[in-house]
């Protein structure tokens, strides 16, 4: 197995996860701090490729470790459980952007354009959240 490899697939999935938890934190803010919301906005722009990267990652991952030179030991638990909590995530922050900019689907949208703050696309997105099951699984560096 190239260990290399896996280190490099991992490490890139390790950023999509990073990334898909900092946009659905601002997806929760959002809802009631106004000024976050052009932020969420733009880095909501980006989720379908944070998505496909991290599947993308995922999947050679796991392809890697149960390859005919991987890893016999290899839970799949952990593996499915990363994939669900990515998802998670992902459909976490979906499901607060439709509710702030769909008005057709909930019949009001609570977005009101001169309440918007220009300057928060500048703010600093900080993880408050990390699932106990991928820290867990990095130190064993299981997956």
């Amino acid at each position: 197995m190239d260990v290399q490899k896996l280190k490099r697939l991992k490490l890139n999935r390790r950023v999509c996860i990073s990334e898909i938890e900092c946009i659905k934190q601002l997806s929760i803010k959002a809802k009631s701090d106004k000024s976050v919301r052009s932020l969420f906005r733009v880095r909501f722009s980006e989720i379908e490729d944070i998505r496909r990267e991290f599947l993308k990652h995922h999947n050679n991952i796991v392809t890697l470790l149960l390859g005919p030179e991987g890893d016999e030991g290899i839970d799949l638990d952990i593996a499915k459980g990363i994939r669900e909590d990515f998802l998670n995530d992902y459909f976490e922050a979906k499901s607060f952007f439709s509710e702030l900019y769909n008005p057709e689907e909930n019949g009001v949208n609570i977005i009101d354009s001169s309440t918007r703050n220009p300057a928060s696309r500048f703010q600093e997105c900080r993880h408050t959240v990390a699932c106990s099951r991928l820290k867990r699984a990095y130190r064993n560096n299981k997956l």
